[in-house]
């Protein structure tokens, strides 16, 4: 074979042992760009949002029913709950929460544990807990928008769906895993203590440095929340 063709011969099969290597950093890529616009645009309503509505004192404990749908797809692909894939698998729970300290008068910070069953093809318990910082209310048109995020460790008894899945292709364990929990609260100026909220509700192993697993499971769940 000329050596100009066995060059050819040697890039293309190349790039072709590369293509998986490829594509899967492409997709981390895509979810690390698109989770850290979801913290940007976060940060920047919370620096932008007024003072004055903004301090007022929500009530420091609160409760929150929530029930929801796993997806097939990454985390930053799971973040638009519109334009996901979804599987055969639902979430549902109840969380508690404490508020510790305020965050220059506009936000908040505490920790959270909840308790989830889940079901597929086969039935699953999950207990979380963890510490969040959130933002008491960005008022636009007498609705209180309030944004927050929490994260800590995730333990199940077995996996489900796509986890079970991803925990088989590794040789994983995904019995405990990190949570993360990026959340968008709505509630009425008046009546600030009941919130209607949306998380994305997400177990991961963090580049494999729990459970040789990367992804996990996510979520999409809506809530009621009752500050108390």
């Amino acid at each position: 074979m000329p050596h100009t063709l066995r060059n050819k011969a040697q890039i293309t099969k190349s790039k072709k042992g590369n293509a998986p290597h490829d594509t899967c950093t492409a997709r981390l890529y895509t979810s690390l760009l698109r989770i850290s616009g979801i913290i940007g645009l976060g940060l920047t309503l919370f620096a932008l949002a007024p003072v004055s509505m903004a301090a007022e004192q929500d009530r420091a404990r609160a409760f929150t029913i929530f029930a929801g749908r796993y997806t097939i797809e990454t985390t930053g692909d799971s973040a638009n709950p519109f334009h996901t894939n979804h599987e055969n698998s639902y979430v549902a729970g109840i969380a508690y929460a404490h508020d510790l300290r305020t965050l220059a008068r506009r936000g908040a910070t505490g920790w959270e544990t909840g308790f989830a069953g889940r079901s597929g093809e086969r039935v699953s318990a999950e207990v979380w807990g963890g510490v969040y910082v959130r933002h008491r209310g960005i008022p636009v048109f007498g609705i209180l928008i309030k944004p927050a995020l929490t994260v800590g460790l995730s333990a199940v008894d077995r996996a489900i769906g796509t986890e079970r899945e991803r925990e088989a292709r590794n040789n994983g364990d995904a019995r405990l895993l990190y949570y993360f929990g990026p959340e968008l609260a709505l509630a009425s100026a008046r009546q600030r203590d009941w919130e209607l909220t949306y998380r994305l509700h997400h177990r991961s192993g963090g580049m494999k440095t729990l459970g040789n697993m990367s992804e996990g499971h996510n979520a999409n769940t809506i809530g009621l929340r009752r500050r108390f």
